[in-house]
């Protein structure tokens, strides 16, 4: 129906019979499942916005990541998880939840900027870029920045820079050692001293059961790191 032209009587019964549909699903106990359409904005490797036009369930955005002994395992993975987002069936934030996230493929963690979920609240990317700052001379390795600035006024209540931690809490500066939950090791690694971090980010938010959402994930890029 055109915005501002009265209903037509054929109109009234589609409106009708959409409220009467509506109404039987929910009668029937049929879930309507929420989603997040709209995932964050890449902008250059490691640098993002939040989504454009965010959904009304949207808090934020969660950033993941993966530490890699060889590059070719870390987009061999990606392309992985973007064939299954690709998927004619597939809904928004399925792939995060059933592969990216999952100790049975992939095995991702979630960044650990904040103690809470999302990574970044949506109040922090609605004026800024964000950005993982890499500084191989720092001991510290990764910064987050806005807008590529290392300090915000801060009557934006955007945070001052954080370092980045890893999911268990120690610095990336930490060499990745075999077994740690966060680290995909390769016995044919041949330069055993430079790993790949591997980040994505999706826009997270709940439904009406406080259930996790995500839009689907936007490839961020891979860093070196030699230590």
């Amino acid at each position: 129906m055109i915005e501002g032209r009265p209903a037509t009587p054929k109109g009234l019964r589609r409106l009708a019979f959409a409220a009467v549909l509506v109404a039987l699903i929910s009668s029937c106990g049929i879930d309507i499942v929420s989603v997040l359409d709209t995932p964050p904005v890449y902008i250059s490797p490691l640098v993002f916005k939040g989504p454009a036009d965010p959904d009304a369930q949207y808090y934020g955005v969660d950033v993941f990541y993966r530490i890699y002994a060889v590059e070719a395992d870390a987009t061999a993975d990606r392309e992985m998880l973007l064939a299954k987002q690709a998927l004619a069936n597939a809904l928004p934030g399925d792939a995060i939840k059933n592969y990216l996230l999952s100790d049975s493929y992939l095995k991702y963690r979630r960044l650990n900027v904040n103690a809470n979920t999302p990574s970044l609240k949506k109040t922090f990317l609605q004026t800024y870029s964000a950005q993982f700052n890499y500084d191989q001379v720092s001991n510290e390795l990764f910064l987050l920045l806005y807008d590529g600035e290392l300090q915000i006024n801060v009557s934006d209540f955007i945070p001052l820079p954080k370092i980045l931690k890893r999911s268990n809490n120690s610095n990336f500066s930490n060499e990745p050692q075999a077994g740690d939950a966060d680290y995909h090791a390769n016995a044919g690694d041949a330069n055993p001293t430079t790993y790949y971090v591997q980040f994505f980010a999706a826009s997270y938010g709940l439904d009406t059961s406080l259930n996790d959402l995500y839009s689907d994930a936007v490839s961020l890029g891979i860093q070196a790191i030699d230590y």
